[in-house]
């Protein structure tokens, strides 16, 4: 198809459902449909290990990015994340502040679910921060 041709379907198009050339040029304009979002989680411990999840609606996309330890201090972790059960990050050895990255693909309909196995046998709050782009 020629330009020409192009431009008289775009008018014909325009003409039929009446809209101006302004709002044309908009729908016309390809949008930039990724994005970020940070999620933290807080996931009760209960003799070192615990597990958290979270639902959310993904629209089925590529996400990518990192997590980190934001709390406890001490020790060290082993982390296991899923995305509608498939494991996407089965890490060892993380401590507070290290970024480890992952990557994986959603769903329409997604539940992210985090355990963590603590170096320590204790109690306490896992904290994580989850940077993810879209």
């Amino acid at each position: 198809m020629s330009n020409s041709d192009l431009k008289a379907l775009r008018e014909d198009i325009k003409s039929r459902l009446g809209i101006s050339d302004e709002l044309a040029e908009r729908l016309e304009t390809p949008k930039n449909l990724g994005g970020h979002k940070d999620v933290t989680f807080n996931i009760p411990i209960k003799n070192g290990y615990g597990c958290g999840s979270d639902k959310e609606t993904t629209w089925s996309v590529h996400i990518h990015g990192y997590g980190e330890i934001l709390a406890p201090d001490d020790g060290t972790w082993h982390i296991v994340a899923k995305e509608n059960g498939h494991t996407f990050l089965d890490k060892d050895g993380i401590k507070k502040g290290d970024q480890v990255s992952f990557s994986t693909s959603t769903g329409m309909k997604t539940t992210f679910e985090i355990c963590g196995t603590w170096s320590e046998k204790q109690d306490t709050t896992l904290k994580i921060k989850m940077h993810i782009d879209y």
